[in-house]
């Protein structure tokens, strides 16, 4: 998913809880580069995205065109695909992903603007990770202002945490794939494939660990990563692709800030967060604001998934229906290539 960036939650966040909203100085900035990318031990290949924002009011725009390679400390360099919509591809033909190696970034734009990454130093894994799911009923109240009933499942961590001299840094992320079968005409000669719908639950909600902080080897039980409505993404399979991230300390450092920001509350007359900035900066002007991070991170992942055997509300299918014109109600039905994140290539794990 393009990702929401630092700059639109915060803006978000200001504006939502300030009647008078606190406004950036970014005065002489035309557009300020936003970086959200990692590479991790992991086979296959790694994504950088780019984009340009004018304003923390606005989401950014996809950076199309730009030059990007990434170099590793033995010198190898590789050059990234631009994929288009600001997605770049590293493929791991020259630099791979590997525990204590370093990394640094290159983004070259169009407009002949140069920036670098500083070095990052990949740590090595800390934990191990298991996860389940419950399934619950709870009680919101509806934009008409009733007391409903909504099912939703939540997904939860277990992790074993090994006893270290030396702090060790995690985070978990989710990403949640789900499949779509389109509608069908019984008359059709070949049905519409299968879509895949690739999600990223939003970064912000972060769960951050230093080991040290803990005095022993010591299981974490029962962490709450996501919960999450039960809607047509449930028709199938729903996958929760939990990943764990074993970070250096400047990376730590980073999110550590990010979650302190956003988990900021109050009023009007609490003092502006300042927009917390990365580790890439423009070569001829260092004071340029640059957001985001490029990362090196050993990534362990761990796939959980909801049949829709476990789930008791009613699911609305795709089955197509004669008493419709177009077949069915549902946009998602009728194209899910339509769809944010979607592809019509399963991925080998799925089913």
């Amino acid at each position: 998913m393009p990702v929401r960036n630092l700059l639109l939650f915060l803006s978000l966040l200001l504006f939502n809880n300030c009647k008078d909203p606190y406004d950036f100085n970014l005065q002489g900035v035309t557009s300020s580069l936003v970086v959200n990318g990692i590479i991790s031990d992991l086979s296959g290949p790694q994504y950088i995205k780019l984009g340009t924002t004018s304003s923390p009011k606005q989401s950014p725009s996809p950076l199309l065109g730009a030059l990007v390679n990434v170099t590793d400390e033995n010198g190898n360099q590789e050059n990234l695909k631009d994929l288009g919509n600001g997605k770049y591809q590293l493929d791991q033909t020259k630099v791979k992903g590997r525990k204590a190696g370093t990394y640094l970034l290159d983004i070259q734009l169009p407009d002949g603007r140069h920036y670098k990454s500083s070095a990052e130093t990949m740590a090595s894994p800390q934990a191990k990770d298991s996860a389940y799911f419950t399934i619950v009923t709870e009680k919101i109240v509806s934009t008409e202002g009733i007391l409903i009933n909504n099912d939703n499942v939540k997904v939860y961590l277990n992790t074993n945490l090994p006893p270290e001299s030396e702090p060790g840094y995690l985070r978990w992320a989710i990403e949640e794939v789900y499949c779509i079968i389109p509608s069908c005409s019984p008359r059709a000669i070949a049905c519409p494939a299968f879509c895949y719908i690739f999600q990223e639950v939003s970064k912000f909600n972060l769960e951050l660990i230093k080991t040290t902080d803990f005095q022993s080897a010591i299981s974490l039980k029962d962490i709450l990563l996501q919960t999450r409505g039960i809607d047509y993404t449930f028709m199938v399979r729903h996958f929760f692709n939990i990943s764990q991230y074993s970070m250096n300390p400047n990376t730590y450092d980073y999110w550590k800030k990010v979650q302190l920001l956003t988990s900021r509350t109050g009023s009007i007359f609490d003092s502006p967060p300042a927009i917390v900035q990365g580790n890439i900066h423009n070569l001829n002007d260092p004071s340029e604001p640059v957001y985001g991070y490029f990362e090196a991170s050993a990534q362990k992942l761990t796939r959980l998934y909801v049949d829709k055997g476990y789930i008791k509300t009613d699911i609305t299918s795709c089955a197509w229906d004669f008493r419709i014109p177009a077949g069915n109600y549902y946009s998602y039905c009728l194209n899910c290539n339509a769809i944010k994140g979607s592809t019509n290539a399963r991925p080998d794990w799925f089913f």
